[in-house]
């Protein structure tokens, strides 16, 4: 009987398995850096590695079932009937997402052939083991299946993505405590309204007792549904919105803000008007804020605007803001601005804002000062509001009545 070669003994070495598929994974990661691409499974270098030696075949198995992003029904289907014995898998996943970011019908029946089928998915969600992070990125469906989440191996689950509301569950509870959930509800760019009512009703409302970032950044509607997230404020510490609704639907966030005990960071996409005022409720501050673009009134102090459509630039969100900072009890610490958007007519827009921030003993932090004309979105605002206004004159110029011979006589 021959002796192993040296190469055998080397590959069987668990060293050089370990630092041999840590140099392959770190490879592939530079190499595919959105979501979609990272599919381990799909990088013919660690699946090769599989079939090197008895030391690597397991040691590579468990780097390509850690993480597992499916973009295609039938991958999911190829992992179950490979992976997947009595019900659950060898080797654990930290990281599961489907992706997909067009609108498809899901199979009803097994062979019908469609794009995914929810059948297999909910398979999947109920054989993996060691799951801490799962992004379920359907861009485009009216409602996914609840019971998806029901399963005990889902306890280690502590980071949750949505793209698309989940329905009401028929088969229990959800086993898992959450630290991060983020919704993103990029289908109402596209003119599609989905209900999300019932994703934060029970049982997805009771795993947010240990809550510490929740992620509205891309889910326009997130204030209007905080009172099913009551039970996250306590301990909530990083809270973030796209934008906010109308005045008239601020108390579901007032009450909720009034709750975040615990929070440390409060991050908004976009305010208008009077929203800054939303920072009172706040009782910790927060010690960080962070404004991507804070967006004065269009038009104020232009020759061809009607001055009487426009908001005060007193009730502009600078001037709100500033004032604000002053009536807080406990002010924040750090205040950024990335953006900060003003009427070209109104001059050092910022100085009541620094004043303010500087009484506080508040760090201000501002990115960038645009005037309206320096931004193609305000360009087109400014040209209908001049539009608008050129339009009123003509109508009221239309509606002065005219002087007739009769009435000429009486002014006589």
């Amino acid at each position: 009987m021959q002796p192993p070669s040296t190469a055998s003994v080397a590959l069987a070495v668990p060293l050089v398995v370990e630092r041999t598929l840590l140099y392959l994974r770190e490879a592939f990661e530079c190499d595919h850096q959105s979501l979609e691409q990272d599919t381990r499974a799909a990088y013919p270098a660690l699946c090769t590695a599989t079939q090197v030696s008895p030391a690597f075949r397991d040691a590579a198995q468990a780097v390509l079932c850690d993480r597992l992003v499916f973009v295609r029904g039938s991958a999911v289907r190829k992992w179950l009937e490979s992976r997947v014995e009595d019900g659950t898998t060898k080797h654990k996943t930290h990281f599961l997402a489907f992706i997909d970011r067009l609108p498809f019908k899901p199979e009803e029946e097994v062979g019908e052939g469609a794009k995914w089928c929810f059948g297999d998915i909910g398979k999947v969600l109920h054989a993996v083991r060691g799951v801490k992070i799962l992004a379920i990125g359907f861009d485009f469906q009216q409602s996914l299946p609840g019971d998806w989440l029901t399963g005990e191996n889902l306890a280690t689950l502590k980071y949750l993505s949505l793209n698309s509301p989940l329905n009401q569950t028929t088969h229990g509870r959800y086993h898992f405590h959450l630290h991060h959930l983020a919704v993103n509800d990029h289908a109402l760019s596209y003119q599609l309204k989905r209900d999300w009512a019932p994703t934060f009703r029970s049982p997805l409302s009771s795993c947010l007792s240990s809550l510490h970032i929740l992620d509205f950044k891309n889910f326009f509607d997130g204030p209007q549904h905080l009172i099913e997230l009551l039970p996250a404020a306590p301990t909530v510490q990083q809270l973030s919105f796209a934008t906010l609704p109308s005045i008239r639907s601020y108390w579901p966030l007032y009450i909720f803000a009034s709750l975040c005990t615990s929070l440390q960071e409060l991050r908004f996409w976009n305010l208008y008007g009077r929203e800054p005022e939303v920072l009172l409720p706040f009782p910790t501050g927060p010690p960080s804020v962070f404004i991507r673009a804070l967006v004065s009134p269009v038009g104020y102090a232009h020759p061809l605007v009607d001055q009487t459509r426009i908001v005060p630039l007193e009730s502009a969100p600078v001037e709100v803001l500033a004032r604000v900072i002053e009536r807080k009890e406990r002010p924040m610490r750090r205040l950024a601005i990335a953006m900060l958007k003003v009427p070209t007519g109104a001059k050092e827009a910022d100085g009541r804002l620094s004043r303010a921030c500087g009484l506080r003993g508040i760090q201000l932090e501002l990115y960038s000062i645009r005037g309206e004309l320096d931004d193609d979105e305000q360009k087109s605002i400014l040209d209908v509001l001049i539009k608008q206004s050129e339009s009123r004159l003509a109508s009221k110029a239309a509606e002065k009545p005219s002087t007739t011979p009769v009435e000429l006589e009486r002014i006589d």
